[in-house]
């Protein structure tokens, strides 16, 4: 049994509502994404989408509610596996302490704790595909879920009030804050081309290392 590293569970209806919004801004959607981009070793995210036409359109505004935890669902607040007592034999995540490694680690990297005896065999069965370094729980500051659950926001209820009364466009504008996407590196996209470099990079130091075991 696996488990994931959980941030909290946003509302279905907000999601419906966010496409629908965004459909009528460029078109029928046809396939959504949400992508982590390194640039220079900082972690950027963004959600993206293709239209029917196949064009690439990004938008940051779902994933700064997302991170300002204003419309997750009100069990998040109190979740009891929200901590390092995991009822898993392996629990993933991703692995966002970056400084913690060796300067020859390229991102992205995962978090595996193993849990169990069971969970021990299963991944030292699977190991020598991947490249491995153990981590003590020092290593955990980037995922606080591991510790407790997420707070609940202080305009939460200020929040749902004004959805109910003014719609998502609203709230997009007033709670997708810059302070948010600042915070969480929202704002700032890479490049086509810094984005490539990265890639083939990366391909190329896995490809070589799993060569090399």
């Amino acid at each position: 049994l696996i488990d994931f590293v959980c941030h909290g569970c946003p509302s279905p209806n907000i999601w419906e509502k966010y496409w629908i919004l965004k459909q009528k801004e460029w078109g029928e959607i046809s396939e959504v994404f949400f992508q982590d981009i390194y640039k220079k070793d900082i972690l950027y995210r963004v959600e993206s989408c293709l239209d029917k036409k196949g064009r690439k359109h990004v938008s940051n505004d779902y994933t700064a509610l997302f991170y300002s935890h204003l419309c997750h669902r009100q069990a998040c607040y109190s979740c009891q596996f929200a901590s390092m007592t995991r009822y898993s034999d392996i629990t993933i995540g991703g692995f966002l302490d970056l400084d913690m490694l060796n300067e020859e680690y390229i991102p992205p990297v995962s978090m595996v704790l193993i849990n169990t005896r069971k969970g021990k065999e299963w991944f030292d069965a699977v190991k020598r595909n991947a490249r491995v370094e153990k981590c003590g729980k020092r290593s955990f500051k980037n995922q606080p879920c591991l510790e407790r659950p997420i707070s609940l926001p202080f305009f939460r209820e200020n929040f749902w009030n004004e959805y109910r009364k003014y719609g998502l466009e609203f709230c997009i504008r007033k709670y997708a804050t810059t302070e948010i996407k600042k915070k969480y590196h929202l704002n700032i996209l890479a490049e086509e081309n810094e984005m490539t470099e990265q890639q083939i990079k990366y391909n190329r130091f896995y490809e070589n290392d799993i060569k090399n075991n």
